[in-house]
């Protein structure tokens, strides 16, 4: 119950941010939100990160073999920083416990005051 409660408090919780949010100028950092107790189950951090334009269509990401049985991959995404569009290449890594079994990447959703990432988390 809790795993479907926490995804909908955050989609809420942006929805109010949204509201209060103007486009950077060109050079300015991401505006970022750490709202105290947002975290999604088995995260570190929840944040919230907003762009005034769409994403670039993602490149293809050929994904290696798995460097042990228990490794996931987390798929790359890019990420909005200093005015520009990044990169940010997949990896895998190791679940943080034997009782989650899938990483739900992270994505970004459309607003009306530009794009907002979403963190991805561990089901």
């Amino acid at each position: 119950m809790l795993r479907r409660i926490v995804p909908l408090i955050a989609v809420a919780s942006v929805a109010l941010l949204a509201g209060c949010y103007s486009p950077p100028p060109q050079n300015a950092q991401p505006i970022v939100y750490n709202p105290a107790g947002m975290t999604p189950p088995y995260a570190t951090t929840t944040t919230v990160v907003m762009a005034p334009s769409a994403p670039p269509p993602n490149p293809y990401e050929a994904v290696p073999p798995a460097p042990y049985a228990s490794a996931y991959w987390q798929a790359g995404h890019w990420t909005y920083l200093n005015g520009q569009w990044t990169w940010i290449n997949g990896q895998y890594v190791q679940s943080p416990s034997p009782n989650v079994n899938a990483w739900v990447s992270g994505h970004w959703d459309q607003s009306a005051s530009g794009y907002v990432w979403v963190n991805g988390y561990w089901q």
